[in-house]
């Protein structure tokens, strides 16, 4: 290459010459340049997904159990069973209310039967 005319250059190969060279130069320096912001980014996304990879494993682990059923219909088979015990736990609780207002009636009955032997005996004397 001839650096004497390089600012006029004489033939369609002194112009590729000159192309080639500044492509190259430029090439050069954004391969200088830009493979360690590439290399880096590339790194940093790496730590990124490995971080978000072993966040991901942790919920896997805490939302996965050993059980034959999948986590979904255990939990649904178990909320099945607390909502008929909640329903026998109103029964007997009804059932219980009923039985003491049965009670606190026969209570008054005995009360009021009393009251009343006694104010006729009361009366007589």
């Amino acid at each position: 290459m001839n650096f004497d005319h390089w600012g006029n250059p004489d033939s369609w190969m002194d112009v590729f010459d000159h192309l080639l060279l500044v492509v190259g130069v430029w090439g050069g320096l954004a391969i200088t340049v830009g493979l360690p912001v590439v290399l880096g980014t590339t790194l940093s996304a790496r730590r990124q997904l490995k971080a978000a990879n072993e966040k991901l494993d942790a919920v896997h682990e805490s939302t996965v159990n050993d059980h034959d059923k999948a986590l979904r219909i255990d939990l649904d088979e178990r909320f099945d069973r607390l909502d008929e015990n909640l329903d026998r736990v109103h029964t007997d609780i009804r059932e219980e209310r009923d039985e003491r207002r049965e009670r606190m009636r026969e209570l008054r009955g005995d009360v009021d039967a009393r009251l009343s032997a006694i104010w006729r005996r009361l009366g007589e004397k």
